[in-house]
């Protein structure tokens, strides 16, 4: 029996899915936290410097992870780590806003890192 409410997805059920989430501790990392938290789903904070000492892929404790680093360092610490983010929906929640004579803007995120 399937339910048609829920598409076929790589991913498990919303109840079932791991995540985490990498970047420094912040309060922006701590209110992702809590917000699954509240769903009762347990999230995993990774700081950067950690994943320099991870030798195997994250796809194997995690289905999601969510990066909190700063806009100006995001593409530093995606480089040289696609192996270990392979086979996750990644999730960029950082952005930079800047202002020219038209107004303010969302740069974009550099994602070229993980598309090696």
């Amino acid at each position: 029996m399937t339910d048609s409410a829920v598409p076929d997805a790589p991913l498990p059920l919303p109840q079932y899915v791991r995540a985490a989430v990498i970047g420094p501790h912040s309060a922006f990392s701590e209110a992702i936290i809590n917000a699954f938290s509240t769903a009762d789903r347990r999230v995993d904070l990774l700081v950067p410097q950690e994943l320099s000492l991870m030798t195997e892929p994250l796809s194997r404790f995690y289905d999601v992870v969510l990066i909190t680093v700063n806009p100006s360092s995001l593409e530093d610490m995606l480089s040289d780590r696609t192996e270990l983010l392979s086979d996750l929906v990644v999730v960029v929640c950082t952005s930079s806003v800047s202002r020219d004579e038209g107004g303010f803007f969302m740069k974009p995120a550099p994602l070229l890192a993980l598309v090696a």
